[in-house]
């Protein structure tokens, strides 16, 4: 993914969403990130509180939110790269 420009962030804390922008936090340092489309890993465990706090943010703003990876359902992280790999893929040809 680093070959078509895509920045991977890691060992970070999402402080704050704002419509085009992420506020994280990362070794006490603030970093705000631009995106048209951002893809959030959580961890192996299903943690539908984030998927549905981002739910009740984006609603009424005209963003969609999909559930991938570890957020829907715990399993490998071949299983969520993949999740992530074709959402991008069905974004491209919308």
């Amino acid at each position: 993914m680093e070959k078509h420009g895509t920045q991977i962030i890691t060992e970070c804390n999402i402080k704050r969403f704002d419509k085009n922008e992420i506020i994280c936090e990362q070794k006490n340092a603030t970093i705000p990130f631009g995106f048209d489309i951002a893809l959030i890993c959580l961890g192996l465990k299903a943690q539908s509180e984030y998927y549905n706090s981002l739910i009740q943010y984006f609603n009424g703003r005209n963003v969609r939110v999909i559930n991938i990876g570890d957020s829907h359902k715990p399993r490998k992280i071949i299983n969520a790269i993949s999740d992530g790999r074709n959402i991008i893929r069905l974004l491209t040809y919308i």
